[in-house]
């Protein structure tokens, strides 16, 4: 996860995306070549969390994001 606070003092934001992002990505590539991380959301742009999503092309390859309403609603179970 990115350092909320370095991603503020950082103005490269290839150095952000670096730092924050690349390591999700090639960890999602090493696991199995089908698997395909996605993001809408980053903290690298300034928002509050990563929306990854990470879904193999096997089985859906034209797999969406929730949008937005769901991961503001997204709460434990029995909260």
């Amino acid at each position: 996860m990115c350092i909320n606070n370095y991603e503020k003092q950082a103005r490269d934001s290839e150095l952000k995306y670096l730092v924050c992002c690349y390591g999700d990505y090639e960890g999602a590539k090493m696991r199995d070549e089908s698997l395909i991380l996605t993001m809408e959301h980053t903290n690298a742009q300034g928002d509050p969390y990563c929306s990854r999503v990470l879904h193999d092309t096997r089985v859906d390859y034209d797999l969406r994001h929730p949008p937005k309403k769901f991961w503001d609603n997204l709460r434990p179970e029995g909260e």
